[in-house]
């Protein structure tokens, strides 16, 4: 079985629905963009969720922790270009 999806900004009135060929072998479920990245933040939130809950990462936590501190900010020049007092836009 094959599931496909259109992405759109809007799905017109009567193509909400799951459209079914060869035999229900094949969906094609129209989806919004927003509706999209919900699914996809809530997917990666929840590995985030368990990645950092696996019992390999509870037991190395103090290893990882120390290496990530000492990792530079690949970033850090575009800071230095701001004002003094300027705040960094999340």
């Amino acid at each position: 079985r094959v599931s496909g999806f259109v992405l759109g900004n809007s799905i017109e009135v009567g193509e909400e629905g799951v459209r079914k060929e060869l035999d229900d072998q094949v969906h094609i479920r129209p989806m919004l963009y927003t509706t999209l990245l919900a699914r996809a933040e809530k997917r990666m939130l929840n590995l985030y969720r368990r990645v950092k809950e696996a019992p390999f990462m509870l037991e190395h936590k103090d290893e990882i922790d120390n290496y990530l501190d000492r990792q530079a900010d690949p970033q850090a020049e575009l800071l230095s270009d701001l004002p003094q007092g300027s705040a960094a836009v999340a």
